[in-house]
């Protein structure tokens, strides 16, 4: 992968992850992965509940939105991949409700500032969390 699109994927991930925390979330894992299945970008917990999340970002929202990259196979994955990781850290977190979601991350630039208002933003990037995706 081109060392500008991993950069970009860092920033985007890590104003997800400010989300989060800003939410109440205590972030488990960031870049979570399992051999060869994949990775979870962000495993985050708050009371009885751990999130797994996908973190997309695109530079405009004009054809399409972030979370239309989350296509069938990677829910797949990533439900796999939740399923390996609470067994593994039972111990660690007992029982919780899991709950999968899709952050969609974007540049201020890519908003109006009447659409960014009620929004969460963190270093010029916005925010955009649906909970629950799949």
């Amino acid at each position: 992968m081109d060392n500008n699109k991993r950069h970009i994927g860092s920033l985007g991930e890590n104003a997800a992850a400010e989300f989060y925390a800003s939410e109440g979330f205590d972030i488990l894992k960031r870049n979570w992965r399992y051999k060869r299945l994949g990775e979870v970008d962000i495993i985050a917990g708050k009371g009885d509940v751990i999130v797994f999340s996908e973190v997309k970002f695109r530079s405009e929202k004009k054809f399409s939105q972030a979370s239309e990259a989350v296509n069938s196979d990677k829910q797949r994955r990533i439900r796999k991949l939740a399923e390996i990781f609470t067994l593994q850290n039972c111990s660690l977190y007992g029982e919780k409700y899991v709950r999968f979601d899709v952050a969609e991350v974007y540049p201020c630039s890519a908003y109006t500032k009447s659409e960014i208002s009620g929004l969460f933003v963190s270093d010029d990037m916005v925010v955009s969390v649906i909970e629950n995706a799949f």
